[in-house]
């Protein structure tokens, strides 16, 4: 078995809390599991696991390692997979998670990407255990993380709406505005970029930002919405950006992918292209 072999077995043994459990994972008799990491404390000169008949645990040494050994089977997988991409079509089945505030952009991309990649069975889910993720936050231990720079939100707001209320100039004085607001609930807290967290309210609250959008046209309030949700209207001065100085530092989701596959990949290439 190979170095990177032993350290695979390793994070599994850890991660799985058992030899048997480890065993069962990776398709390999208890003993061999055994042997590989009787071989790997041997070799490295520490111990890396306290074992007794109940229980399996990590030394301090052995914690350490454990996540030095976690980056480098993430980085082999993620180098196969690029590799595997160079070659297989994009193909089988893939899972997406991302806030319901991308829907109408994400339905777009998803239209096109199925239309290129027919081969492809793509299901939208919630679950942070999706192939992948779009988040602030991406999960624990998946394989590769990037931004998406045109998923950063943007105050708005219509010229009409900004006629009869002048343009708020400061976080604060959002509190005296119409704010349109993402759930079920039409009082909330925005946190803007900075860690400012502003209590606003407002005439509406919709489940997607479609809803949001469309009331943010018609002039009902201000929009706290990703800059591609709304770009369109930006550009053509439908809608106006509002405290430019406090929200340019706005960050973006970040695209998580917790499985590589050609079919992951294709997606996020053109997840990314399209921003």
């Amino acid at each position: 078995m190979s170095t990177a072999d032993e350290f695979e077995v390793f994070v599994r043994v850890v991660e799985e809390g058992s030899f048997t459990a480890a065993a069962h994972a990776l398709s390999m008799p208890k003993s061999s599991i055994s042997r590989y990491i009787a071989r790997l404390e041997e070799r490295l000169g520490v111990r890396l696991l306290n074992r007794t008949t109940r229980s399996l645990s990590t030394t301090e040494a052995g914690a350490g390692f454990y996540l030095r050994c976690v980056r480098i089977v993430a980085d082999i997988a993620d180098a196969e997979a690029a590799l595997s991409q160079g070659t297989a079509l994009p193909s089988g089945p893939l899972s997406l998670s991302a806030p319901a505030v991308l829907a109408p952009w994400l339905g777009a991309v998803f239209c096109d990407f199925l239309t290129s990649w027919p081969q492809v069975q793509l299901a939208a889910t919630t679950s942070l255990d999706a192939d992948i993720v779009l988040s602030e936050h991406p999960p624990e231990g998946a394989v590769s993380v990037a931004a998406l720079p045109g998923t950063a939100r943007v105050l708005c707001a219509s010229p009409a709406y900004l006629a009869r209320c002048p343009a708020p100039a400061s976080p604060a004085s959002l509190t005296d505005h119409a704010c349109l607001l993402l759930g079920s609930r039409a009082v909330g807290t925005w946190a803007l970029p900075g860690g400012t967290m502003i209590s606003v309210s407002g005439p509406l609250a919709a489940p997607d930002s479609t809803m949001l959008r469309a009331a943010a046209l018609a002039g009902l309030g201000i929009a706290w919405l990703p800059r591609v949700v709304v770009a369109e209207a930006l550009a053509g001065g439908a809608l106006v950006a509002l405290l430019g100085a406090h929200t340019r530092a706005a960050a973006p989701l970040l695209v998580a992918t917790n499985r590589p596959s050609a079919a992951a990949g294709a997606l996020v290439d053109l997840l990314r292209a399209r921003l």
